[in-house]
């Protein structure tokens, strides 16, 4: 009897390999059940019980925020294997908490957008950043100052050192890639990490960290000379030397009631010598419609709307009515909170300025606090915030009361991705004198 011995080896190693792929299924089907049952109990397609590469997907496609709201509108949404998000304001406060034993996630790291070094947003270690929002925050606080200093970078009309389209770029790759926790860690490895901005960049960050690194060397060297600037602020507080106007103005052109009242309530105030020019914040604060108009504004497209996900502790928590194992990424749903019909009424997607007017002050007061939720609670709050609203107070009744704004494209009238923060591309609209 003879035998095809290469036939023979050809048959065993088929079954060798059936019997490698048959381990890999077996593993692959085991961890798709553990990671189902982990967070089974949490609301949210099937899919993201197993894989994280739905919600990657809407990352990608710059809608994370319409389709989670597709999804559920419960107060917790699961959007991973190990990773949901909460709409619920009292949850992210208390998680936010200065003794709240939650600390920040992995989906922090690729926000590090110099090599080996962190700022503020992307520092995960809790003390090192308690310690350095402590030393800088006296320079986001809105002085005097700070108004004059705002509008430098509009006087030349250009973007400079191309710091805008880098900024574009960077936050759309950041927010997707700190999605997956994988490709996280793999944005700030070799050779990725080598992509990062370097002082010896002709453009983009890193040109502006030469000039920013020559300028603000130039003053650590002199030392304090008194003035109160950011640069100023920060050597008082030993910081070392390593240490929405634009949806708005859509929204109030695409809404011709809420535009004339708001152009109404400027003129008034200019005529009555409310109003000086430039305009002050402080005299801003006092025009109602127009606070209005910022808060619904900043409610109807958030300045940003970051996941900024924060880690279990040891021991798990209570989450929205939910238990969560220790180590779950538990991130902001912001999108979701301030489109809540349940808190903003059945017509909580339209641009109503009115809803912040005349209302009684615990009313004011949780949609102050809400409204807030893009920005942060506690130990974590955005320090930029003061600014932000300072920005919106000084930009808008000068834009508004010096010309007058007509979109070119209503049917499209802008394109815009989101990726953690909005970014707006052909907004294109025809603008002239007023009378």
């Amino acid at each position: 009897m003879t035998f095809n011995t290469g036939q023979s080896c050809s048959i065993s190693g088929v079954l060798a390999n059936w019997k490698v792929l048959l381990g890999l299924l077996i593993i692959i089907i085991t961890t798709s059940i553990r990671s189902y049952i982990r967070l089974s109990h949490v609301p949210g397609p099937l899919f993201q019980s197993i894989s994280s590469l739905g919600f990657l997907k809407t990352h990608l496609d710059g809608s994370p925020h319409s389709e989670i709201l597709k999804w559920t509108q419960r107060p917790l949404i699961k959007v991973g294997p190990n990773s949901v998000i909460t709409s619920d304001v009292k949850t992210v406060q208390r998680i936010s908490g200065v003794k709240s034993p939650y600390s920040k996630g992995g989906w922090y790291r690729p926000f590090r957008f110099i090599k080996e070094r962190d700022h503020s947003f992307s520092m995960v270690h809790e003390p090192s950043h308690t310690a350095f929002r402590s030393k800088i925050a006296a320079g986001f606080r809105g002085s005097a100052e700070m108004e004059q200093a705002a509008f430098g970078f509009l006087d030349e009309g250009y973007d400079f050192y191309g710091f805008l389209k880098w900024n574009k770029e960077f936050f759309s790759v950041a927010a997707t890639s700190a999605v997956l926790p994988t490709l996280a860690r793999a944005a700030q490895l070799w050779p990725f990490r080598g992509a990062l901005p370097k002082a010896t960049d002709p453009a983009g960050l890193g040109k502006f960290i030469r000039h920013s690194e020559e300028v603000v060397g130039a003053r650590y060297k002199e030392g304090p000379d008194g003035r109160r600037d950011l640069v100023g602020m920060f050597m008082k507080m030993g910081v070392t030397k390593d240490g929405a106007v634009n949806q708005t103005v859509l929204y109030l052109t695409s809404n011709p009631r809420a535009y004339k009242i708001l152009l109404s309530e400027l003129d008034k105030a200019k005529a009555d010598g409310l109003l000086s020019s430039p305009v002050q914040s402080s005299e801003a604060r006092q025009l109602p419609y127009l606070q209005a108009v910022v808060r619904e504004g900043l409610r109807i497209y958030p300045g940003g709307t970051p996941l900024a996900f924060k880690e279990v502790p040891i021991g798990g928590d209570m989450v929205a009515g939910y238990r969560l194992p220790a180590g779950t990424q538990v991130g902001m749903d912001v999108w979701g909170a301030l489109r809540n019909t349940q808190f903003w009424g059945e017509d909580a997607d339209l641009f109503r300025p009115e809803r912040w007017l005349n209302l009684a002050e615990a009313r004011f007061s949780s949609m102050v606090e809400c409204l807030d939720l893009q920005f942060g609670y506690g130990r974590y709050q955005c320090l930029g915030r003061p600014l932000v609203f300072m920005k919106m107070n000084k930009t808008l009744p000068e834009l508004l009361s010096r010309y007058e704004f007509a979109i070119v494209d209503p049917v499209h009238p802008a394109d815009i991705k989101n990726a953690g923060f909005y970014l707006m591309n052909g907004f294109n609209v025809v603008v002239t004198v007023r009378a």
